[in-house]
């Protein structure tokens, strides 16, 4: 039988690599927060087919990417599927209306825009202030 020689070997840059590795749970960890504050928004969205026929809809939720936003205006919670306005940054022309999976566009780098609130959207895509009717 051989003998075997056991080498402890050191990594160089060990102290960055751990730094690296704590950026990353954090980072991790602001995402999973994020995604509950999503699905809690969208929680409170009407559901698919509710708002059918309105010419002037509420945003529940703005979610972004480089190259498209959606503003969800419906949602069903079952299969995760979200309705809204699909805006292609590059080319407004290409901007519509259809069903996104809320966990494919997530994985995709999708974003939720925090201070997007109390806005309406119109059919052809118009973004306009929620108008408050005090009494």
């Amino acid at each position: 039988m051989e003998n075997v020689e056991f080498v402890k070997v050191e990594v160089v840059g060990g102290d960055w690599l751990e730094s690296q590795f704590k950026k990353y749970i954090q980072q991790n960890n602001m995402l999973k927060s994020q995604i509950k504050i999503i699905y809690s928004r969208l929680s409170e969205a009407p559901k698919l087919y509710e708002t059918d026929g309105a010419k002037i809809r509420d945003v529940a939720v703005k979610l972004f990417h480089s190259l498209f936003t959606l503003y969800v205006v419906e949602y069903d919670p079952k299969d995760k599927l979200a309705f809204g306005y699909m805006k292609n940054e590059e080319d407004e022309y290409l901007s519509e209306w259809g069903y996104s999976s809320i966990e494919e566009l997530l994985e995709l780098g999708f974003e939720m825009d925090l201070y997007f609130e109390d806005r309406t959207i119109a059919f052809d895509g118009t973004i306009s202030k929620k108008e408050s009717h005090a009494v």
